[in-house]
C-alpha cells in the first residue's frame, strides 16, 4: 500500500471548493483574453461556452469510468480549462479570417473556416491525449495517484474538438455580426503592425539561422545543465498551510507515567510558542503525536520547536510541515545501509548520523536501530568473582530472585502458619542503576560482598528492529530537510559520507522511503514519457505525411525544459513527482501550435511559395490564434500557480512547469521552428536540384552521344 493513496481518496468540502474556484477563476481569464484578441464580445462567448458543454460531456464520460465529482476528478477538469478552447480558438480564428479578408457571409466562413482546420486540430488533440495513455494503461504509481486527472483530461480534450466542430460553426452562423467584424477589421491596425514587425524578425532570423540554432544550444547547456543544478529535488512537495505535526517516538521499556511527562513537556513547549493557533494532542507510552495550526511563518516556529525540544530525553523527534497525503511521520529523505554484520553496520550507520548531525539543514535524523528497549549489561570480573566462590551462575540467579521475584520462594513459618515469601526489589530500585550494583551476594565463606565490587553495570539500548531485505541485515537512516535543501543534495552528502567509513567489502548504500518512491516513479514516468513519444510521433507523421518533420516538431520537446527549469528556479519550487506529470502534459501541448504552423506552410508550399515566402507568411497568419491558445493556457493555469494553501498547493509545481515550458515552446514555435524547417526543406530542395541537375546533364550526354 503506497502512501500517497490518501491522496487519491482525500476528499474535503473546502478543497473541492478551492478547486471549483480555481476553475471558475480560469473560465473568466479565458474568456478576458479572447475579447482582448478578438474585440467582439458574441465571439468570446462562442468559444466561452465551449468549457461549460465539454465540460458536461465529461461528467459523463467519468461516470462510464465509475469516477466520482471530487477533489481529484475536478482538479484535472480545472487543470484542461485553458487548453479546453484551444480548438475553438484555432476555429473561430479561422472563421474570422474568412469574414474580414474574404468578405464571406458567416455561413459560408463558418463551413469553410472549419473545414479548413478540421485534421491539424484533431492532430494536435491527439499527441495531447496521447501522454495520458500511458498513465491509464499500465499499473504503477503514477496511475495511483493520476488516474483521475488523466482521464478527466483526456475526456475534456476529447470533448472540446468534438464541441468545437459543431457548436462553433453553428453558433458563428447564427450568432455572430459579419458587418462589426469587418468593420473591426479596419481597426486592428496595432495587432497588425505588430504581425509585420513579428513577420520582419522571422524574415531576419531566416537569414541567420545557425546563429539560432548555436543560441538555443547554448542556451539548453546553460539553463538545464547549470541552473538545473540549482532545482531542489523531493516526492512530495511541502506546501505551508500553516500547519506542521510535531511526532515523537518515545523508547520503549518506559512506563506510562514517564510518558504522560514527556508528552506533558512537549505540550507546554508547543503552546507558549508566539506562533502556535491550535493544537491537537495523541498520546500513547510508545508515541507522542501533536498536530499544530499556526498563524503564521509555519518554518519559523517549526525552528523554535525543534530547538527547544531537541535535549528532551528517551525521546526521538520529527518536526515537520504538513504534506501531500496529510501529516506524516515519514522522513523527507531515508536510505538504507545493507551488510551481514550487525556491528559493522551500526559502525557505518552511526559514522554517516554523525556527518549528517553536523550539518544543520538535516533535521530530526533517526536510525531504524534506535528507540529499542533500554537494557543493562554486566560484566563479571571473574578473577575477582571466583577468589569468593562465587560463580557467574550465581549472580544470574540472584539478579533474576530480587529483579523479578520469579526464583524458589523462602519458607517463613509464624506461629503454626508456614508462608512462602518471595523477595523482589521495589519498583523505584528496578529501575536505578546505583541500587541493583548494592545487592549483595553471599560468598562460600559465609559473608557477603557488593555486586558493584566484582562486577560493572551499564545500560544500552537494544536494536528497535531487525530488518533485512533478500536475506541481508538492513539499517534504515532518515531525516527531514531544511527548505535550502532537496534529494538531489542529501543523496551526494550521504554517498561520500559512506565513502569516508571505508566500509568492508560487500555493504552498499541505497534510497528508501520517499527517495525510493521517487526513483520508482521517475523510471515509470520515464516509460510513460518514451511511450508518449512514440505514440505524437506516429500522429505527426500521419497529419505531415513526412518522417522528417515530425522530427523537427519534436526537438522543441527537449528544448522546453529550458523554460521548466527556468520556471522552478524562479519561484523556488522543488522538482516533485507533481512536477514530472506537468512536464508529461506539456510534451503533449508542446507540438500543438507547431503543428496548425507547419500545415498552413504546407498549403502555401502546394500553391508554389517558396520555403522562405511561405514560412514568414505562415508565421504572421498563425501569429494570432498561437498567441490566444497559449495565453488561454497559461493563464487558465495561473490560478493554480496561486493556490498554495490546501490541497491544491500540491498541483502548483505542475502548474508552473506547464506555464513556464509553454511560454517558452511558443518561441521556439515562433523562431526556432520556422528556422530549423528552413534548414532541412531548403537541403532537400538543393539536393532535389542537384539530382535533377545530374539527370538533366546525364540526358544531356546521352543526347550528344546520340547525336555523334
Amino acid at each position: 500500500m503506497y502512501m500517497f493513496q490518501v491522496v487519491t481518496q482525500f476528499i474535503s468540502v473546502q478543497s473541492i471548493k478551492n478547486v471549483a474556484s480555481s476553475g471558475i477563476q480560469a473560465v473568466i481569464i479565458t474568456i478576458i483574453v479572447l475579447f482582448v484578441f478578438l474585440k467582439n464580445l458574441r465571439a468570446s462567448l462562442v468559444v466561452g461556452t465551449l468549457i461549460p458543454i465539454s465540460a458536461m460531456f465529461t461528467f459523463f464520460l467519468l461516470t462510464t469510468q465509475g469516477i466520482t465529482l471530487n477533489m481529484i476528478s475536478l482538479m484535472g477538469l480545472s487543470l484542461a480549462v485553458g487548453s479546453l478552447v484551444d480548438n475553438g480558438v484555432v476555429t473561430l480564428d479561422n472563421i474570422f479570417d474568412h469574414i474580414q479578408i474574404n468578405k464571406e457571409p458567416a455561413d459560408v466562413a463558418a463551413v469553410r473556416g472549419t473545414n479548413e482546420v478540421i485534421l491539424p486540430m484533431m492532430a494536435s488533440t491527439a499527441t495531447s491525449v496521447c501522454v495520458f495513455l500511458p498513465i491509464i494503461l499500465f499499473e504503477g504509481i503514477t496511475k495511483e495517484v493520476f488516474k483521475s486527472i488523466a482521464f478527466s483530461m483526456m475526456f475534456a480534450l476529447s470533448a472540446s474538438i468534438i464541441v468545437a466542430m459543431l457548436w462553433v460553426p453553428m453558433a458563428s452562423s447564427l450568432f455572430l455580426d459579419v458587418k462589426k467584424i469587418s468593420d473591426n477589421a479596419e481597426k486592428a491596425d496595432r495587432f497588425n503592425a505588430f504581425r509585420d514587425k513579428y513577420k520582419e524578425l522571422v524574415a531576419k532570423v531566416l537569414g541567420n539561422s545557425w546563429k539560432m540554432v548555436i543560441g538555443i544550444v547554448i542556451a539548453f547547456v546553460v539553463v538545464v545543465f547549470g541552473i538545473g543544478k540549482t532545482v531542489k529535488t523531493t516526492f512530495f512537495p511541502t506546501i505551508d498551510d500553516n500547519q506542521y505535526s510535531v511526532v515523537a517516538t518515545l523508547a520503549t521499556g518506559l512506563d506510562l507515567d514517564v510518558s504522560k511527562d514527556i508528552a506533558n513537556k512537549m505540550e507546554s513547549v508547543v503552546k507558549a510558542d508566539p506562533a502556535t493557533k491550535d493544537i491537537n494532542v495523541l498520546a500513547s507510552k510508545d508515541a507522542a503525536v501533536i498536530n499544530v495550526d499556526v498563524k503564521k511563518d509555519t518554518m519559523k516556529a517549526m525552528n523554535r520547536v525543534r530547538e527547544k525540544l531537541k535535549d528532551l530525553p528517551n525521546v526521538t523527534l520529527a518536526v515537520s510541515p504538513q504534506k501531500a497525503g496529510g501529516r506524516s511521520s515519514q522522513k523527507d529523505y531515508s536510505f538504507q545501509i545493507e551488510g551481514d554484520d550487525p556491528q559493522e553496520l551500526n559502525r557505518i550507520a552511526n559514522a554517516i548520523m554523525a556527518d549528517m548531525k553536523s550539518q544543520s539543514w538535516f533535521k530530526d535524523v533517526k536510525s531504524s536501530t534506535e528507540g529499542g528497549y533500554p537494557q543493562a549489561k554486566l560484566e563479571v570480573d571473574r578473577v575477582k568473582a571466583e577468589s569468593y566462590g562465587i560463580t557467574v551462575t550465581d549472580i544470574t540467579q540472584m539478579l533474576f530472585m530480587t529483579a523479578s521475584g520469579s526464583a524458589n520462594p523462602i519458607d517463613v513459618t509464624q506461629s503454626t502458619e508456614t508462608l512462602d515469601v518471595v523477595l523482589e526489589l521495589e519498583k523505584n530500585q528496578k529501575n536505578s542503576l546505583n541500587k541493583i550494583m548494592d545487592l549483595e551476594i553471599k560468598t562460600n565463606k559465609g559473608t557477603y560482598v557488593r555486586l558493584g565490587d566484582i562486577a560493572t553495570m551499564q545500560y544500552e539500548e537494544s536494536a528497535s528492529t531487525i530488518s533485512t531485505e533478500n536475506g541481508t541485515r538492513i539499517v534504515t537512516i532518515g531525516a527531514n530537510l531544511d527548505s535550502s535543501k532537496g534529494f538531489n543534495d542529501a543523496a551526494a552528502f550521504i554517498q561520500q559520507s559512506f565513502k569516508k567509513t571505508n566500509p568492508a567489502e560487500g555493504y552498499k548504500i541505497g534510497v528508501a522511503g520517499q527517495a525510493k518512491n521517487q526513483s520508482e516513479m521517475g523510471g515509470q514516468i520515464m516509460k510513460d514519457l518514451l511511450l508518449a513519444i512514440v505514440l505524437i510521433y506516429t500522429v505527426l507523421a500521419v497529419q505531415l505525411e513526412s518522417f522528417i518533420l515530425p522530427l523537427m516538431i519534436m526537438t522543441t520537446l527537449p528544448l522546453s525544459m529550458i523554460g521548466v527549469i527556468l520556471g522552478l528556479a524562479i519561484t523556488r519550487v522543488q522538482l516533485s513527482m507533481f512536477v514530472m506529470i506537468g512536464i508529461l502534459m506539456l510534451f503533449g501541448m508542446a507540438v500543438n501550435n507547431a503543428i496548425v504552423m507547419l500545415d498552413f506552410v504546407a498549403g502555401l508550399r502546394k500553391k508554389g511559395w517558396t520555403i522562405h515566402d511561405a514560412l514568414v507568411e505562415a508565421c504572421g497568419s498563425r501569429l494570432r490564434p498561437i498567441l490566444m491558445t497559449t495565453l488561454t493556457t497559461v493563464l487558465g493555469w495561473l490560478p493554480m500557480v496561486f493556490s498554495s494553501k490546501g490541497s491544491s498547493g500540491y498541483y502548483q509545481g505542475m502548474a508552473i512547469a506547464v506555464m513556464f515550458g509553454l511560454s517558452f515552446c511558443t518561441v521556439l514555435t515562433l523562431f526556432f521552428t520556422p528556422v530549423l524547417y528552413s534548414l532541412v526543406e531548403e537541403r532537400k530542395e538543393r539536393k532535389q536540384k542537384e539530382k535533377e541537375e545530374k539527370r538533366r546533364q546525364g540526358k544531356e550526354e546521352e543526347r550528344k552521344g546520340y547525336t555523334k
